[in-house]
């Protein structure tokens, strides 16, 4: 089970993790990496603004529409 104010909206399973978002008015908003597996978050990045959802592009990066503009950020599985 994951943590708490991790997860909420879409999400993108990368292999062995899973990539989604969090943030409500009047609160701080994150693009979230949770392993698969245990269910543990392994990093927050906070996000200028609310995220309107996720999108994984063919070049493996994941595009973020936000409320302020798009963002995009690479992210590759560690072996």
């Amino acid at each position: 089970m994951t943590d708490s104010g991790v997860a909420h909206g879409n999400f993108i399973v990368r292999e062995q993790h899973i990539l989604t978002h969090f943030g409500f008015t009047g609160e701080d908003d994150f693009l979230c990496v949770i392993d698969r597996g245990s269910g543990k978050t392994l990093k927050k990045e906070k996000l200028k603004t609310a995220a309107n959802r996720l999108i994984e592009e063919k070049d493996g990066s994941i595009t973020v529409p936000a409320y302020t503009g798009v963002y995009r950020y690479e992210f590759s599985e560690k072996k």
